[in-house]
C-alpha cells in the first residue's frame, strides 16, 4: 500500500443533461493540454470530496453543483516516478440555468456517449468513459 504522502486525490465531475455529459479540455500550457477530461482537480488537505468538486468547478467553469454529490467510481493509477493518482468520479448536477464558462482558456462542451468515443482523452479519464459507456449499454 502506498504511503499517504505518495497519493494525490483528484475529483472529477460526472454531470449530464439531456443524455450529454459535460467535459473540458486540459488548459493550454498544462500537462496533456487540449485532451478531454471530466472537469475537476486535486483535493486539498482536509477537504471533503464534495467540497473539492464544488471548489474546482467554481474555479474552472464558474458553476456550482446543486444537490447531493455521490461517488460513482474510484480508480487508481500509478505512473513511474509519479505519486499514486486516486481518481474519484463524482456524480453531480448543475442548476438548470447554470452554464459553464471556461476560466482557464480551455474548451468545454456537452457530449453524447457516442461523441465521447471519438475524443482525444486524458488516459485516466478514458478508462472511466469506457466504463460509463459499457454501464449505460448494459442498463439501457
Amino acid at each position: 500500500m502506498a504511503d499517504v504522502s505518495d497519493v494525490v486525490d483528484v475529483c472529477a465531475a460526472v454531470i449530464s443533461r439531456r443524455r450529454r455529459f459535460l467535459l473540458a479540455q486540459r488548459p493550454p500550457d498544462s500537462r496533456q493540454a487540449g485532451r478531454w477530461e471530466f472537469p475537476g482537480g486535486k483535493r486539498e488537505a482536509g477537504e471533503t470530496l464534495a467540497a473539492c468538486l464544488r471548489r474546482e468547478l467554481q474555479e474552472e467553469l464558474d458553476v456550482c453543483p446543486a444537490g447531493p454529490i455521490r461517488v460513482l467510481r474510484r480508480q487508481e493509477i500509478r505512473e513511474p516516478g509519479r505519486p499514486l493518482l486516486r481518481l474519484w468520479f463524482l456524480k453531480a448536477r448543475l442548476p438548470a440555468a447554470a452554464e459553464p464558462c471556461a476560466r482557464e482558456g480551455q474548451g468545454t462542451g456537452w457530449f453524447t456517449l457516442r461523441q465521447m468515443a471519438g475524443l482525444d482523452w486524458v488516459p485516466a479519464d478514458l478508462a472511466f468513459a469506457r466504463w460509463l459507456a459499457e454501464k449505460r449499454r448494459v442498463t439501457a
